[in-house]
């Protein structure tokens, strides 16, 4: 049997459920608060994410357009009518 001793001892030792759970509490809010952060910063990566996509799209397109006119130009020059005119 524990003497009245013993239980102010352990009492010394251990918390009590009201002081588990209080720090059980300020624990969770402090997870919850860094996992807002983080999850706002998620956000702005994806966003800035989707702006590069677009961004590296419309190059994508445009290196295509050049490409697409350079060839022609170059079919134009490498036709025998054209090296008469330029001679």
């Amino acid at each position: 049997m524990l003497t009245k001793t013993d239980l102010s001892n352990l009492q010394k030792i251990f918390v009590t459920r009201e002081e588990f759970n209080f720090g059980l509490q300020n624990l969770r809010n402090d997870v919850i608060t860094r996992l807002d952060a983080l999850m706002h910063e998620l956000q702005a990566m994806r966003e800035e994410m989707t702006v590069f996509a677009y961004r590296q799209s419309e190059h994508s397109d445009q290196l295509e357009n050049h490409a697409t006119r350079l060839a022609g130009l170059e079919t134009k020059l490498d036709s025998p009518k054209s090296a008469t005119i330029a001679a």
